[in-house]
């Protein structure tokens, strides 16, 4: 006896615009992503470039602006993220910066930073000067990447963030406090 045709599919992934699903029956990994870059394929690394990124982040539903230096800024689940693109070295960069108190102790921050590079080994964390503490993660692209993969990667770098903030108890000693 066959099972029904739900039944025979496992969904793989959390986020349903970069879902896949795994046929049991045929042991077939099926992609259940946003069609709109599912069906990109690869991206050859000479095509990668700030205003193809930018159509891949707003075919999935991001805000995507720009700064005054022409950088991509995408809005992601904790800040806005500069996108970057490196074609000298074939990288992608992913930064977001935070405020800090400029008051709070150097050697505090600078502690804060070193541990959440000690438990979060994907994301590089620094104190950039006194009042900005920076993340990024560095993804190279030799060979191209697919649209897919770049989103799923700064989703994960987004989540990486979000979940070293939410761990790290002493975090508000060094943040930025909003005035009244």
């Amino acid at each position: 006896m066959t099972a029904p045709a739900d039944q025979q599919r496992l969904p793989l992934g959390a986020d349903p615009r970069f879902a896949y699903t795994l046929h049991l029956d045929t042991g077939e990994i099926v992609s259940t992503a946003n069609p709109a870059i599912a069906s990109m394929g690869v991206i050859a690394a000479e095509e990668i470039s700030t205003s193809t990124l930018h159509g891949i982040f707003e075919k999935v539903g991001y805000t995507c602006t720009f700064d005054g230096d022409g950088d991509l800024l995408v809005e992601s689940k904790t800040a806005f993220t500069n996108v970057l693109v490196e074609p000298e070295h074939q990288h992608l960069c992913f930064v977001a910066g935070f405020s800090l108190n400029e008051f709070a102790d150097e050697d505090l921050k600078l502690s804060i930073a070193n541990r959440l590079n000690d438990e979060f080994v994907l994301v590089r964390f620094y104190v950039a000067d006194p009042t900005t503490l920076r993340a990024d993660y560095t993804i190279p692209y030799d060979g191209g990447l697919t649209a897919l993969r770049i989103v799923e990667l700064f989703d994960r770098f987004a989540e990486i963030v979000l979940a070293a903030f939410a761990g790290t108890a002493d975090l508000h000693l060094i943040a930025e406090v909003e005035s009244e």
